[in-house]
């Protein structure tokens, strides 16, 4: 729930039960308007500013120390990510030729087991050369997504501590009012 000067938004992300499936009409209709109930009671304290307020102080350190344990969980991810992927395209280039070798044995002499080598089945070079692809597209992709959380999360943190410096900032000015 995010408060405005005058107006109210709820967001929600859509209700499913235990088993991922959709509520009857009805029943979404009811719980939405229960916690819409819920939202519009809570936003009508007036000691809401305090609670919030006390909430976060509370709950600051505890948040910004995952946070920075999840900032080097996701580079120590990241940097695992991209060593896998710097091994897969290493290796690639050489499968590829081992598959070209193979296949240039096939037109001097074939021969079943080569064939074999060249089709894409369990252990040929084919499967190699197609699992190679495959990992490089996957762990640049997840090498990203890494990258991304970390940036997210470094935000996160310079944020939090931004806010817990302007709290206190505010709140020696009031003590010295």
């Amino acid at each position: 729930m995010t408060l405005t000067a005058h107006r109210q938004f709820v967001w929600a992300s859509p209700l499913t039960s235990a088993n991922e499936q959709p509520p009857s009409a009805k029943t979404a209709a009811s719980l939405t308007s229960v916690l819409r109930a819920c939202a519009d009671s809570g936003a009508q304290r007036e000691d809401l500013p305090v609670i919030l307020g006390l909430s976060r102080k509370r709950d600051t350190p505890v948040l910004l120390r995952f946070l920075t344990w999840s900032v080097g969980s996701s580079r120590n991810e990241a940097a695992r990510y991209e060593a896998t992927l710097r091994s897969a395209e290493r290796q690639r280039p050489a499968a590829v030729a081992d598959w070209w070798a193979a296949a240039r044995w096939f037109t001097a002499r074939p021969h079943v087991v080569v064939l074999l080598m060249l089709a894409d089945v369990p252990g040929s070079l084919a499967r190699r050369v197609g699992v190679l692809e495959w990992e490089v597209a996957y762990f640049r992709d997840q090498a990203g997504k890494e990258r991304e959380r970390v940036r997210r999360f470094a935000a996160e943190v310079v944020s939090l501590r931004a806010q817990r410096h302007g709290r206190r900032a505010c709140a020696g000015a009031e003590r010295d009012a």
